[in-house]
């Protein structure tokens, strides 16, 4: 069964043959006749993207032009573009029709005054979650997602709302899997997606190096139900050959902010030490980290449920609830973003 795009449209245009005006109205007609019974015409759907909604994108696109109507808009995409038509902008306020052969991830946007985005369908693939959700799907789970790079097929979570979709890479919640590994587990990741798991460094890599700007949110409950959250507005994932490093942009959230200090870490096991700190601080803490010397966050420590004597070796978030408090959840997640400019 095809999928049911959400918000999808669907518009049908045959395309342009290449004749001289010289030959006169008549002939044209005729020959627009010829090109429908050709079957020359191309279907297409199109969806309009919330994530892009009342933007406009700053960078050169491939034609800028008047159009009555949204469709109108979307003919001409067609026209110029043919079947390379990925995604045109429609300004209802003033009728401004811009259309692109690129995706909306590589563009920067400005906010504007009544301009939508409308996408290509994705044919045969989607590339995160937040496809997932474009494509239809309204309930968390787990689903098959495709790497840019390579077209490889990736199983991954999704959490889903009416206009998002996160991608979850790291979730504690019971204790049941043990997070105390070492390197090899860590870059091919394990667990259970559906329960606690860690995605896997090589995933999470190739996820946030394909081109899309994505951002993190971590997401902390303890165990009076109190929830928290830090989200930044960037996120990447170095490649193992610089050590899996960590890159993040600005924090905002009430959880705290302890995620900064392990931004340009390397990440550190027990058995590959590259943390900077004289002696082994995923040995001393239990886990697997973006370590310095040492930490300010440990989100892969031991499950300690709640307080513990013990220093600064459970699933702790310091500027939350200090270094003697393990966190009930904790849920680590990516979602596409939009560069928005001045």
């Amino acid at each position: 069964m095809a999928p049911m795009y959400r918000d999808r449209e669907e518009y049908t245009f045959c395309g342009i043959c290449n004749i001289s005006l010289a030959f006169g109205l008549a002939f044209l007609l005729h020959l627009f006749v010829v090109c429908f019974s050709s079957e020359v015409c191309e279907t297409k759907d199109f969806r309009i993207s919330p994530l892009y909604n009342d933007a406009k994108s700053v960078d050169v696109a491939f034609l800028n032009t008047l159009a009555v109507n949204k469709r109108d808009c979307a003919r001409q995409c067609f026209t110029e573009l043919g079947s390379t038509c990925i995604f045109f902008s429609f300004n209802n306020r003033d009728g401004v029709c811009s259309v692109y052969n690129s995706n909306l991830y590589l563009f920067s946007f400005s906010t504007s005054n009544g301009a939508k985005n409308y996408e290509s369908v994705p044919l045969v693939s989607q590339f995160d979650c937040y496809d997932v959700m474009m494509n239809g799907i309204k309930m968390d789970g787990v689903y098959t997602i495709t790497s840019r790079d390579n077209s490889t097929p990736i199983s991954v979570f999704c959490e889903i709302s009416d206009d998002y979709g996160w991608l979850v890479i790291q979730r504690r919640s019971n204790g049941s899997e043990d997070f105390f590994r070492n390197w090899t587990d860590y870059k091919d990741g394990f667990g259970n997606l559906e329960n606690e798991f860690w995605l896997g460094n090589t995933i999470i890599h190739t996820l946030t190096s394909q081109g899309a700007l994505y951002r993190l949110r971590v997401d902390l409950e303890d165990f009076e139900g109190n929830w928290a959250f830090a989200l930044y507005d960037s996120f990447v994932l170095e490649s193992e050959d610089n050590y899996f490093q960590l890159v993040l942009g600005q924090y905002s959230g009430d959880a705290g902010n302890s995620l900064s200090y392990h931004s340009g870490k390397n990440f550190s096991t027990y058995d590959r030490d590259l943390d900077g700190y004289d002696g082994n601080c995923a040995s001393s803490y239990k886990g697997g980290w973006w370590y310095g010397a040492c930490h300010s966050s440990n989100l892969n420590g031991l499950y300690l449920a709640g307080n513990h004597t013990s220093y600064a070796n459970g699933v702790d978030w310091s500027a939350w609830r200090g270094y003697h408090y393990s966190a009930k959840t904790s849920v680590m997640k990516i979602g596409r973003k939009v560069n928005f400019v001045p």
